[in-house]
């Protein structure tokens, strides 16, 4: 019994003479990494669907089983989330970076924003390079009418390489989202319709055009639509 005793005491409390190590609350599931009086980190454990390493900046453990100082950040799970967390202020770290080969690749701010390969995040979006979207859904290779298009998560939608001349007419594209963008453009020589309020196509599907007759794009360019949820409507951008 001696034995299993000093076994616990030492697990319970690993420091040094500098006080340094680690220590173990007793009364929560808590690991404490101690430095001098300094917190400078904590493993806990809330339950059998959550748990945290937490970091600090200063503090001490109240007890061994609060620590005093500046939470500035977590790495953990809950529920069926990853989480990665800052609880930063203007004093100590607030914004979440990721690096790679010692080079800032990606940040995310305090306030949400994100900025990948720029020092700038006065955006939601900040980008200093090429951005390339490479799933597109392309028309059938002969000519037809397209209700409810099922662009299948596809930003961008154009025709086929046929050698014949096609005529593609769309009355209505689906999962339009407030604020989405698309990018339809015929190749070589053939066409594309975007039919006005065709009712062919379910309403919240349908197409609105700037003079409300049917848009047609022939040969070469494009034409971006933007979707709406205030009149449940794709708006052609015509300018």
């Amino acid at each position: 019994m001696k034995k299993k005793l000093i076994l616990i005491f030492l697990l319970a409390n690993i420091s040094d003479s500098f006080g340094q190590g680690i220590l173990i609350s007793p009364n929560s599931n808590t690991f404490f990494l101690k430095s001098n009086s300094d917190v400078l980190g904590s493993i806990e454990r809330s339950g059998s669907t959550s748990g945290f390493l937490n970091f600090y900046y200063g503090g001490s453990p109240t007890g061994i089983d609060n620590p005093t100082g500046n939470h500035i950040g977590s790495i953990g799970f809950s529920s069926s989330n990853f989480i990665i967390s800052s609880h930063g202020s203007t004093t100590f770290p607030e914004n979440i970076l990721f690096r790679t080969n010692n080079t800032d690749r990606l940040l995310i701010s305090h306030a949400g924003n994100v900025r990948i390969g720029t020092a700038s995040a006065a955006a939601k979006l900040n980008v200093f390079g090429d951005v390339v979207i490479s799933k597109k859904t392309v028309l059938l290779s002969s000519t037809t009418t397209y209700n409810n298009l099922n662009r299948g998560g596809a930003s961008i939608i154009s025709t086929g390489f046929s050698g014949t001349p096609i005529v593609i007419t769309i009355t209505g594209i689906t999962d339009g989202e407030d604020g989405m963008l698309l990018y339809i453009f015929p190749t070589a020589f053939h066409t594309i319709n975007l039919s006005n309020e065709n009712s062919s196509s379910t309403a919240a599907n349908r197409i609105t055009t700037p003079d409300g007759s049917t848009y047609s794009l022939a040969g070469k360019g494009g034409v971006t639509l933007i979707y709406s949820s205030a009149d449940s409507r794709w708006h052609v951008i015509d300018k």
